[in-house]
Order: C-alpha cells, then sequence, then structure tokens
C-alpha cells in the first residue's frame, strides 16, 4: 500500500513540474507578408526543435515532444527557452522570449533586430586575402565576440546575431600592428549576408589568393605547374598552321596590289598623276590693310600701317586668349552634423559623424577616425573643427599632404559635396 501511493506521489509530482514547463502547443503571430522560418531554443542557444516555415501571419509549433524528453528536469531545461523567427529574405533574426503561462507569442517587424549571419572580408592593400589576425566585432547593444582568422578561412570570417546598427571591427595582425573600422549594417539592407571589407595594411601576412577563389595559398600546397601543363603540340600541326598563315598573307598583298592598280589607273584618266610631287607654290607676304600709300611719309614714332602713334596702335599687339570662368568652389551649407562617407576602397564601408568640436584624423588608433590600413596617411595627418554650423579642416604638417576637391589643402571650410583626400583614402563630406 505504501509503494502504491509513494509511486503515485511521484506521478504526482512529474505532472506538476511538467506542467510549469513549456505549453504543448505555441500559437505565434507575425507579419502577414513574410515567410518565416521558426524554432524553440533554450539558454546558450541549444535548440529544441527543427526549424518549421510559416506564412500568412500565423504557426503553431508543438512542444510537448520537448516537455517528455526532459520529463523531470523540463522546467528547469526550459526555464530561458525563446523563439526564433529568421526572415529569409531580409537575412533578420527575432528572439523572443517564451512565457511559462501563455502559449501565445507575438513576433513584430521592429522585432526582426538581429543580423543572422554577418561575413567579415579580410584583404590588403592589393586584395589578397589575410592570412591570420585576431578581430573583435562588436555591436550598439556593446555585445562583443573575439575571433581567431587562421589560413583555413579563407580570408574571411562569418559572426552570427549580431545587432542591426553600428558595428565595430578592431584587427590585431602582423608586428604588433592593428586596424578599427566602424560599419553600418541596417535592417532594410539589400543583401540578406551582409560583407564588411576590412582593409589591412602591407604589414598583414596574406594568402596567394583573393577571396572567394577557390585556391590554396601557396606555402600550404604543392605546385601545380605540372597538372595544368598543356600536351605537347606535334610539329606537323605547326607546320600546317605557319603554311596556312602565310597563304593569308599573300592573299591580302595580291588583293592590295590590284587595288593599288586600280585607283593608279582610275587618277591617270582623270588627268592626276598620282607620282607627280606635290608643287607649293612660295607664300607671298601679306601686308596688313591700312598701309600708308606709297610716297606718303609717315612721322617718327607712328605706326607705318595705321598711322597713329605707337603707343596708341593695336597691329602688332598679341592676339588675347579668351579666359575661363573661374571655378567655383561649393558653398552649401550643412543642414546637420557632417558625416565622411568613404569612397576610396579602403574605407568603403565607413562613415564617420564629425562631433562637435575638434577631431583628428590619421592613422593612429587614438585618432577619433583611425585610416590604420593606409600606409600614405600619417598618424596624425588631418584636424577637423566643427563649430557653429562650420566645418574647418587643417592639415597637420603630414607627409603626403591633404587635397580637398583636388587641390592642395593647408586650412579650408569644407562644405556637403567636397572631397576629402588624405594620402590616397578619399572621402566624400555630406550633411
Amino acid at each position: 500500500m505504501k509503494l502504491h501511493l509513494a509511486a503515485a506521489i511521484s506521478v504526482f509530482m512529474i505532472t506538476a513540474q511538467m506542467a510549469m514547463a513549456l505549453p504543448k502547443t505555441l500559437e505565434v503571430q507575425f507579419p502577414q507578408d513574410q515567410t518565416v522560418w521558426m524554432w524553440v531554443e533554450g539558454s546558450e542557444n541549444q535548440p529544441f526543435t527543427p526549424p518549421q516555415r510559416a506564412d500568412g501571419g500565423q504557426a503553431t509549433l508543438k512542444l510537448d515532444a520537448v516537455n517528455k524528453r526532459f520529463g523531470a528536469d523540463a522546467e528547469l531545461k526550459t526555464s530561458a527557452a525563446h523563439l526564433c523567427a529568421l526572415n529569409t529574405d531580409t537575412g533578420n533574426l527575432a528572439i523572443k522570449p517564451i512565457a511559462i503561462d501563455s502559449n501565445e507569442v507575438v513576433v513584430r517587424n521592429e522585432d526582426f533586430k538581429y543580423i543572422n549571419r554577418l561575413t567579415i572580408r579580410v584583404i590588403d592593400s592589393k586584395g589578397y586575402a589575410v592570412s591570420s589576425a585576431v578581430l573583435t566585432i562588436s555591436d550598439s547593444t556593446g555585445k562583443s565576440q573575439s575571433m581567431v582568422l587562421t589560413p583555413s578561412h579563407g580570408g574571411h570570417l562569418d559572426v552570427f546575431r549580431m545587432r542591426t546598427g553600428k558595428i565595430n571591427l578592431a584587427g590585431k595582425y602582423g608586428d604588433n600592428l592593428s586596424a578599427v573600422i566602424e560599419a553600418d549594417v541596417n535592417a532594410d539592407r539589400a543583401d540578406p549576408v551582409p560583407v564588411i571589407k576590412m582593409l589591412l595594411s602591407s604589414g598583414a601576412s596574406v594568402l596567394s589568393t583573393k577571396p572567394g577563389e577557390a585556391s590554396s595559398p601557396a606555402s600550404e600546397s604543392e605546385p601545380t605547374a605540372k597538372s595544368q601543363q598543356s600536351a605537347p603540340v606535334h610539329p606537323l600541326n605547326v607546320l600546317l598552321g605557319l603554311l596556312v598563315l602565310a597563304g593569308i598573307g599573300y592573299g591580302v598583298y595580291r588583293v592590295l596590289k590590284n587595288r593599288d592598280a586600280s585607283l593608279s589607273g582610275v587618277l591617270k584618266q582623270l588627268g592626276v598623276d598620282p607620282n607627280a610631287e606635290e608643287q607649293i607654290p612660295p607664300l607671298k607676304a601679306i601686308k596688313p590693310e591700312g598701309k600708308a600709300p606709297e610716297g606718303v611719309k609717315v612721322p617718327e614714332g607712328h605706326c607705318p600701317f595705321c598711322g597713329k602713334p605707337k603707343e596708341e596702335c593695336e597691329c602688332n599687339k598679341p592676339a588675347q586668349m579668351p579666359v575661363s570662368a573661374p571655378s567655383i568652389a561649393s558653398t552649401a551649407k550643412f543642414a546637420a552634423s557632417p558625416v565622411l562617407v568613404g569612397v576610396s576602397a579602403n574605407v568603403g564601408s565607413v562613415r564617420f559623424t564629425v562631433p562637435e568640436g575638434e577631431s583628428i584624423l590619421g592613422r593612429d588608433s587614438s585618432c577619433q577616425l583611425a585610416i590604420g590600413d593606409d600606409s600614405t596617411v600619417s598618424r596624425l595627418h588631418l584636424q577637423l573643427v566643427w563649430q557653429a554650423q562650420t566645418l574647418t579642416a587643417k592639415d597637420l604638417g603630414s607627409a603626403n599632404g591633404s587635397r580637398v576637391n583636388g587641390q592642395t589643402l593647408t586650412q579650408a571650410e569644407l562644405h556637403p559635396g567636397d572631397m576629402l583626400q588624405l594620402g590616397t583614402t578619399v572621402l566624400r563630406v555630406e550633411g
């Protein structure tokens, strides 16, 4: 009797614990114009259910099997359960917690705020894949992760579940070298799997191929020259090819010769001797109009052509060439804080909002905008001052100088649309 009672109590406790676990079914509502893939995860992103495709704005996920799998530990194992919804068209992911006392979850457009997969391509100034580096990636929430790039990665790393918006990348490579870039990855981007290119200087070790090429580094594979050799060419084939070329050449020669003879005959019939040298009559001196007539004496100090005093004479003055209008610099005003947008390849993903006051641009990592991937940029290259709706640029004695709209810059006021060049790095001023 006691054994039966103990067994009944155990069954009751297990049932009670499972009742506090996940609901048997989960009703999910999401935007009707989207097709999503849904699954349920636990802590540390451990998947509980396989992905299930859903469209039409509503789906039902069966979770009873999850509770049975964990049994008496279901409440503990599923306490941090959450729903993942992936929009494959945009590549954005929504993560929503599952309440123990509810079997409904609502996913809205604004919930798709995570980048499911982000690719970082690391290259040098010549476009070759970097073989080794340590990258630290962080998003606007402060979430950060460090990853090691090795030759087996082929110059790129994949990062998952970063928040949309500002993405900061810091790389360490070579002999204690570093680079920092910032990129914007918005939720409404065109590419479901966005790619950020990080350009490192010549101090980085690289592979023998560029990212995306299906080839291994030369140091890690045997030379492939033997496998790529063409089959030997038979001498008879070479001889036949030369004979064909000779025949074509002779045919072209005969056609040109006959055409020349025909042309000569036609010219002779027209009374033109094609072999006669062209006689060019000697040039006669042209006397300017207005010269004093014969027998008229011109007073000393007067022009012999127009008769005017030489200081008033226009005869010998050189013709005036038209003068082109000077170029007009941009005078557009800033509607908001200025933004520097990368134009050259090494800063193609950079958008730097100029803060109030003073900012320094240069290769040093302490600069407000650090350009660590261009050796032509000095450590402290350029000073920007944004004050009273005016943006002023001043070169800090850089080795390779600064230019604005192609003109050498020492100190000048910048306007929207101006092209700013530091070494070989080019940025466009917007605002």
